[in-house]
């Protein structure tokens, strides 16, 4: 299962315009992280919903490893986290 997101371009334009580094990773991690990811995936994978223009829209999932914030700190986080939303929101815009 993979999201229907660019994620080679998000993280691109997001090494371009932040001090973070985010790389892509095949490993959503073991347990709670696993299964968060994995039930979405699986959930969304042929999901639209109704919009209110009576046309369908489909359904995006993307899971996120986030350090701790001895390691970075919060606001940097949610800063990223906030450029991470408004790519995405470009990049569905665009498609």
């Amino acid at each position: 299962l993979e999201t229907k997101l660019n994620v080679q371009q998000l993280c691109e334009e997001l090494q371009m315009e932040t001090t973070t580094t985010p790389k892509i990773s095949t490993d959503p991690g073991r347990f709670v992280c696993n299964y968060t990811y994995y039930y979405s995936m699986d959930k969304l994978q042929n999901t639209t919903f109704a919009a209110s223009d009576a046309t369908s829209r489909d359904v995006y999932s993307l899971f996120l490893h986030v350090p701790k914030f001895e390691v970075a700190p919060k606001e940097e986080q949610m800063k990223f986290v906030a450029d991470l939303m408004t790519k995405i929101h470009l990049q569905l815009c665009s498609s």
